[in-house]
């Protein structure tokens, strides 16, 4: 019986670093498909009228220029002000990898899009590793009771 429970937590972990990798690889992999830029329609997340709030240790400043963009998922968000909304996701080591968002609005939905891409000048060799990160964003018009959703 002991032997069958250091196997199986043996086996847990295995598959647990699996994952992992899998995703930190998924996430590093350039397969040539970049993301379209913003559309004139979307709000980069940046409002220079608005006063900004605070700054969390785990925000991270949006780049504008990466290469080989994907769509990156975000998991959580908190509304800091009427008008702004940080986002909380992992994403590549920050020394190789950046990341942008974009913002769309309507009468009744903030969605959020995230992007995740290469920095320039990028070391080619670059350890996988998820690093917890925050995004500060501003939105046009007040949250209020709108639903902020991923895009």
């Amino acid at each position: 019986m002991a032997s069958w429970i250091r196997f199986r937590s043996r086996f847990v972990a295995a598959l647990l670093v699996f994952a992992l990798t899998s995703i930190t690889v998924m996430g590093c992999a350039t397969n040539g498909s970049e993301s379209s830029p913003s559309s004139p329609g979307t709000d980069a997340g940046y409002d220079s009228a608005a006063e900004a709030p605070e700054q969390s240790s785990n925000d991270v400043q949006q780049r504008t220029d990466l290469s080989n963009e994907h769509i990156s998922s975000w998991n959580r968000y908190e509304v800091v002000s009427d008008t702004s909304v940080r986002i909380f996701f992992s994403m590549g080591n920050p020394k190789c990898h950046g990341v942008r968002a974009t913002v769309d609005e309507d009468s009744s939905a903030v969605l959020i899009t995230l992007y995740e891409g290469t920095l320039p000048n990028a070391p080619t060799e670059c350890a996988e590793i998820a690093v917890n990160a925050s995004l500060l964003l501003t939105t046009r018009n007040p949250i209020g009771t709108r639903s902020v959703i991923t895009g």
